[in-house]
């Protein structure tokens, strides 16, 4: 979010950049475009009828979409081809001498060389070859450069035609701009009119071309017919083949015929073999036949029980004594003539059997199968062998065949390519003596424009500013974004390894300046920032007093920020020993304490705050005196200063600070906002973390007030209340919002 105010801060600060260099934009195009001419449109529309038969085109296929883009695509390429606009620019040069329009302007040295009498059979003459202007004569390049200074040369002729399809329809448009209504129509008229000449002379050029080739194909297609036919008819004369098809045909019905009966003889011995069996099997035993003689034997045995019976009634009947009851004999008589009579009537429902009849009519029937059988076992080697015989006797037209159906499939083919060219033969003579396929039409006659067409110069110019706006914003925004300089606290504690106990701003920023924020603001933030710095040095135990002020570079203001913190420490009754030991960076410090000497032993009896310059010498501490003698001289310090400030050389070019860290406890780190984190800078705090100092943090100094609300929170500035109100919804602090809004409610009422 922070990034986004710094961005919006960074363009509105520049607004010189984005309000004057678009407004001097528009000015130099309303300059430039002063003198620009008023333009005449004039339209016409032209229809093309494309072939949509199969059977009516060359090509024997319709034409796809992307064929009749091509098509359009390659008219517009001849309409403005250099010969139809040579063309053009002829025909506009021999009207004027026709005296039938007045567009073309002469100079008095034009009228003596370009006389009618010498151009006008030029002219002729080019015309009526297509040819166009060779500039290596002198009277073509003269009328050139007549037609070039009135604005008819090839480039204006083109830059001022227009033509494109209308959709996908089979319409074109064409326009063309001219500074005179009439003559926008004119020399559209003239273009339409030269392009349907040179179209119809290539598409008459393409359909004689067409022709011709079609006759060289038919005349090579019908000799080749001939000679496929000639072959057949010589291949069939030397094998001796006539009506090969229907002889053919014949032997396969035969080999069918012959194969149908040989399969019925098979059927006939069977059968009859299997008759032949069947009767030598039944008459192997007694009877011929099985034949059922139950119901014969059942008739005997009830005549033989009737005949007793009515022996026993005669022989009962006459006698009284006997015993036998008479009715109930009488009763089975008659039963047994009821059950005669059944079986008699069965018996001659039966048919009759003669044994000695059915075997002699049975030896008649296995003489008749056997002989069949022996008649069928006769004929079927023969018909096989026929079957064979006929076989054998088609393999010899096998080949034939197939040469000779190779031979016909050719000619058929050969004569379905004659027929197909002669057939096209026909069409291209047809459309050589037409108009052609792609027939041009004129819709719309080209019209002549009543009112000049709408001018761009003001959208030009609002253009030109938009554009330098944009970009001169874009620039800005870019820079913001592609800027790796640390410009605020955030961006330096994701670089650094120390966290920053204390923010200084910068007073002379421009916010200062311009009077966003007031002096008197500037002034308190730093105090309180000095305040948060000497906070964080009182919470030193007493053995941690003797700080080193470090930065990785020259200029980082370490000592203007070392005085500034040595005042707040005095006003609360510290004693405070400052030792300048930076030989390389600015000047001295003025400070409200005094300087004390220039040599430590000048210092050993002091008793107030002061400064020890070791600037001069520019020695470092152990060449100014041994290790012992320094550690016997803080030891001394310490017990009348309270705090012992010693700033060194940037860690960039000497190690002079490795020596004063070994009688220091701890460490505070600079760096100076709005320059770029270096590899020197890591390296700088790594080398402070690795040593045995205490760190207490880092120091962002000269930081621009704008980026410091993240750290310090919000600043007063002078702002509008639509600004501020944007600033609330942006950080999305509603109840800011709220009230703003209900202040200006309760001011308006």
């Amino acid at each position: 979010m922070e990034q986004i105010f710094s961005i919006i801060r960074s363009v509105l600060n520049r607004w010189k950049l984005w309000t004057i260099l678009p407004l001097i934009a528009m000015v130099a195009v309303f300059y430039l475009t002063r003198s620009q001419l008023s333009l005449y449109v004039s339209n016409a529309t032209l229809n093309i009828n494309f072939q949509s038969s199969k059977g009516l085109s060359l090509t024997d296929d319709v034409l796809q979409q992307y064929e009749i883009n091509q098509y359009f695509e390659n008219l517009i390429q001849l309409t403005r081809s250099r010969k139809n606009i040579e063309m053009v620019r002829l025909l506009i040069l021999k009207d004027h001498y026709l005296e039938k329009h007045d567009f073309i302007e002469f100079e008095p040295m034009d009228s003596t060389l370009l006389d009618s009498s010498k151009v006008m059979p030029v002219i002729h003459e080019l015309i009526e070859k297509k040819q166009m202007l060779n500039m290596l004569n002198k009277t073509h390049t003269e009328i050139n450069f007549l037609l070039k200074r009135n604005d008819l040369s090839h480039e204006h002729i083109n830059n001022s035609l227009g033509m494109g399809r209308v959709g996908k329809s089979n319409y074109i448009s064409v326009i063309y701009e001219a500074n005179k209504p009439l003559k926008a129509a004119y020399i559209n008229t003239l273009i339409i009119k030269t392009m349907e000449n040179l179209y119809k002379s290539i598409s008459k050029h393409r359909s004689e071309f067409d022709r011709e080739m079609f006759e060289k194909l038919v005349v090579q297609s019908k000799d080749v017919l001939d000679k496929k036919i000639k072959k057949l008819e010589g291949y069939k004369i030397k094998n001796n083949v006539i009506n090969l098809s229907e002889h053919t045909k014949a032997i396969v019905n035969q080999v069918v015929n012959m194969e149908v009966q040989l399969s019925h003889l098979k059927e006939i011995r069977a059968s009859k073999q299997k008759a032949v069996e069947r009767i030598l099997r039944d008459y192997s035993s007694d009877l011929p036949l099985p034949i059922n003689l139950a119901p014969n034997k059942e008739f005997i045995k009830l005549k033989r029980q009737l005949s007793k019976a009515g022996a026993d009634l005669v022989k009962n009947r006459f006698k009284t004594d006997s015993g036998v009851n008479i009715k109930a004999k009488e009763a089975e008589i008659d039963s047994l003539k009821t059950k005669i009579s059944s079986q008699l009537t069965r018996l001659v429902t039966d048919k009759p059997y003669d044994p000695k009849q059915t075997k002699q009519e049975m030896v008649y029937r296995l003489i008749g199968y056997q002989l069949d059988v022996e008649m069928a076992e006769e004929a079927i080697p023969v018909v096989r062998n026929e079957i064979k015989r006929i076989l054998n006797y088609a393999k010899q037209f096998a080949p034939l065949e197939s040469t000779i159906g190779s031979m016909e499939d050719e000619i058929y083919v050969a004569q379905q390519g004659y027929l197909i060219l002669l057939n096209k033969l026909n069409l291209a003579k047809t459309v050589a003596e037409g108009k052609g396929e792609g027939e041009i039409h004129i819709v719309d006659l080209p019209s002549i424009p009543l009112k000049p067409k709408p001018g761009k110069r003001a959208i030009l110019i609002v253009v030109s500013g938009m554009v330098v706006f944009l970009f001169i914003v874009v620039s800005l925004v870019l820079i913001e974004v592609l800027d790796a300089s640390i410009s605020s606290v955030d961006r330096f504690e994701k670089v650094s390894s120390f966290n920053v106990i204390a923010a200084i701003p910068d007073m002379n920023s421009d916010c200062i300046k311009n009077g966003l924020v007031k002096t008197q603001v500037a002034e308190q933030i730093l105090y309180q920032q000095i305040k948060a710095l000497r906070k964080e040095i009182l919470t030193k135990p007493a053995e941690e007093s003797i700080i080193l002020w470090l930065c990785g570079h020259r200029m980082e203001g370490k000592q203007w920020l070392a005085s500034k913190v040595i005042e707040s420490l005095i006003r609360i009754n510290k004693k405070v020993l400052l030792i300048h030991g930076d030989p390389m960076d600015g000047t001295i410090p003025d400070l409200v304490i005094p300087t004390l000497g220039n040599h430590p032993f000048e210092i050993m009896n002091s008793k107030k705050s002061g400064m020890l310059e070791l600037t001069e010498i520019g020695l470092s501490p152990l060449e100014i005196m041994d290790a012992a003698n320094w550690q016997e001289l803080f030891k001394d310090l310490k017990k009348t200063y309270d705090y012992i400030f010693i700033i060194t050389p940037p860690l960039e070019k000497t190690s002079d600070w490795k020596e004063w860290a070994m009688f220091a406890k701890s460490a505070i780190y600079l760096f100076r906002a709005n320059k770029t984190f270096q590899s020197i800078d890591m390296r700088s705090m790594q080398m402070i973390m690795d040593s045995s100092l205490a760190k207490i943090g880092a120091v962002l100094n000269q930081v621009d007030l704008e980026k410091m609300e993240n750290y310090v929170g919000s600043i007063p500035k002078r702002r509008s209340r639509i600004r501020a109100m944007v600033k609330h919804i942006i950080v999305r602090d509603f109840g800011k919002v709220k009230d703003q809004l209900v202040q200006r409610k309760e001011a308006l009422n």
